[in-house]
């Protein structure tokens, strides 16, 4: 998963010859930071995740190597209830908040900082659609 985001990031900003510094400025965050996205130090929490696939009118799931294929995507709201999502899929898939926990990297603590609005980091965020198995665009708007 990784690999393949940072791989995308740096294939993006090539294409369309941008720099750190202009991408940062355009999204929000520093140079370093998209340089640490693009190096593989970091990895972006779900906001910033949501802005750069605007910015480059694709899915998150494309962006993140969950998706095979390129597919241009309209622009997303920047405003999303994560937590709410989460539980309403959760419902709909019959997994509990104990489940969740047990099966993936995330943990009981995030769940309770999701709760109290706190954006998660985009690894939770994947563990968490891998075991629900549905798109992060389903996961924050509902539709895909």
């Amino acid at each position: 998963m990784e690999n393949i985001f940072f791989k995308r990031l740096g294939d993006f900003m090539e294409e369309l010859s941008i720099t750190s510094d202009e991408l940062g400025k355009i999204i929000g965050v520093s140079r370093s930071t998209v340089r640490g996205w693009r190096e593989g130090r970091y990895i972006p929490y779900l906001a910033n995740a949501v802005k750069l696939a605007n910015y480059f009118n694709c899915t998150i799931d494309y962006l993140f190597g969950l998706e095979k294929d390129f597919r241009e995507t309209k622009k997303r709201a920047q405003n999303y209830l994560f937590y709410e999502r989460l539980r309403t899929v959760m419902k709909e898939k019959g997994v509990t908040r104990y489940g969740l926990t047990k099966k993936t990297s995330v943990k009981d603590s995030h769940l309770n900082n999701w709760r109290k609005g706190s954006d998660p980091r985009m690894d939770s965020v994947i563990a968490a659609v891998e075991h629900l198995n549905v798109a992060i665009d389903y996961l924050i708007w509902g539709n895909y």
